[in-house]
């Protein structure tokens, strides 16, 4: 009889560890295939940095309102779901190097499933910009917009 639920438990074991391995292995797999992708929209609610190690992608507008900084550093891609745009409404929008240093472009796109699909993204809309907001663009590829 020991011996029996010995046997049982090495063969419980021996799955348990298969299932493991699969599900790590699946892990790797999965999250390598979405890693750098980041969803964004709506308002944002405080200052953020878009680093060139991620492509962002704006599935619904993207509003930058009154004291609140959106820096995208060079080197970005940001893809743009049809009809979404960004909208800066008083706070502060900059993209690229201010400083010239570094002249690789930020690439604003429509986030397309297929080359070209023919339709436009909404674009960059500015509104509410006084004397303390800050909106400066170095350095941007800006594509298939219907206003920039």
């Amino acid at each position: 009889m020991k011996k029996q639920c010995l046997a049982e438990m090495n063969k419980l074991t021996h799955w348990m560890a298969r299932l493991a391995a699969v599900v790590v292995f699946c892990f790797f797999v999965f999250s390598s295939a979405f890693a750098g992708d980041v969803i964004v929209g709506g308002s944002l609610t405080e200052d953020q940095t878009w680093t060139p190690d991620n492509t962002y992608i704006i599935v619904q507008d993207l509003r930058i309102g009154l004291n609140i900084t959106l820096t995208i550093l060079p080197g970005v891609t940001v893809k743009i779901d049809q009809g979404r745009g960004i909208h800066v409404w008083g706070g502060n929008f900059i993209v690229g190097d201010p400083l010239g240093v570094d002249q690789d472009t930020v690439h604003f796109t429509g986030n397309y499933r297929s080359s070209r699909e023919g339709w436009k993204w909404k674009g960059i809309l500015i509104q509410g910009v006084g004397d303390e907001n800050t909106i400066r663009i170095f350095c941007a590829d800006i594509q298939d917009a219907e206003i920039a």
